[in-house]
């Protein structure tokens, strides 16, 4: 059943979302054109608009020194804190943990922009942070499957965690809700990048889900077409990058990847031995380089970054979970 204006709106005001931001609220079930705000001149925002040339963002869970976090034997109570360096670097730190609304869990942090976002969902709610911050949060209980800056709004895209279901929203806003459908790709899945599934499609936003066994794309808030079963995103803007992706093996469980797990020779520099790899989060690839955020399995090695061949050392006590790298890149 398609969910009426009137029900979108009224979750808009109990959200606590401002009059400015209600009249970007959608006129009908549909939606309406939601356009991101130019922030170059160009029309689309720049993804990486206002970074530092070439710097190296790297983001990872670190615990206090002793612990040892693949034993794990608080059973995830350990008090951790999530890390984002820059250019090798420490720039900000989060404490995580249920007093901080805030998880250490890879799927749940992400680094955009230079700046490090997380999603904590409570018994009934969704919380979104900036750098520690909290931006907002809503009623409903969702895993976010999309992240996407455009000046100073935030565009999310969320799943619900019960079911079938998803919320597209702006600075925590809806303008569009649908109670079944499964949104197509997110965080951590080939063929899409650091933003998830949302991405722009010259200067529009968009995103794909499926619905009775068929992919519906929907752009700036709008059912647009249905595509049998596969996402346009998937033939057309992702199909060179998809070849980075491929370079690695399949997951082994637990979202966690091992490079030299026998499926695949290790890259040229990296030392011998089996590493953790949260994809697709954990490589970039700029200008002709991969990076690679790796971390040893083996006890008394330290994390790395593999840039091209050459490898960059992070002296922490824990693993990493993310790279991006400013600039012209792909990730």
């Amino acid at each position: 059943m398609l969910l009426p204006s009137l029900i979108v709106i009224v979750q808009a005001v109990m959200a606590g979302c401002s009059s400015k931001e209600l009249a970007l609220m959608p006129r009908d079930y549909r939606g309406s054109a939601v356009k991101a705000p130019d922030t170059t001149g160009k029309g689309r925002p720049d993804s990486l608009a206002g970074l530092d040339a070439e710097s190296v963002y790297v983001s990872a869970v670190v615990a206090p020194q002793g612990y040892d976090w693949r034993q794990d034997s608080t059973f995830g109570n350990a008090p951790l804190k999530i890390i984002l360096f820059k250019d090798f670097e420490e720039i900000l730190g989060v404490d995580t943990g249920k007093d901080c609304l805030v998880s250490p869990d890879p799927d749940l942090h992400h680094i955009i922009n230079g700046h490090l976002y997380t999603e904590y969902a409570t018994a009934s709610q969704t919380i979104v942070k900036k750098d520690g911050t909290e931006l907002f949060r809503y009623e409903g209980r969702e895993w976010l499957k999309g992240i996407l800056p455009a000046g100073d709004s935030l565009y999310t895209l969320g799943q619900s965690r019960e079911g079938k279901g998803f919320s597209f929203r702006l600075n925590g806003c809806p303008l569009l809700v649908k109670p079944d459908g499964t949104v197509r790709g997110g965080f951590g899945q080939r063929n899409f990048d650091g933003n998830g599934a949302l991405y722009f499609s010259f200067d529009d936003i968009c995103f794909d889900y499926l619905a009775d066994n068929v992919t519906v794309h929907v752009c700036n808030g709008i059912d647009n077409s249905v595509n049998n079963g596969y996402s346009i995103r998937h033939f057309s803007q992702q199909v060179e990058e998809s070849y980075y992706y491929y370079e690695f093996p399949s997951g082994l469980g637990e979202e966690v990847m091992c490079l030299s797990d026998g499926t695949m020779p290790l890259p040229s520099g990296i030392p011998e031995g089996a590493y953790y790899f949260f994809p697709t989060q954990g490589g970039y690839y700029q200008n002709g380089t991969m990076y690679l955020a790796l971390t040893p399995r083996e006890r008394g090695r330290k994390p790395f970054v593999w840039m091209g061949g050459a490898c960059r050392e992070i002296d922490i006590n824990g693993f990493l979970t993310g790279i991006e790298v400013s600039g012209d890149a792909t990730r």
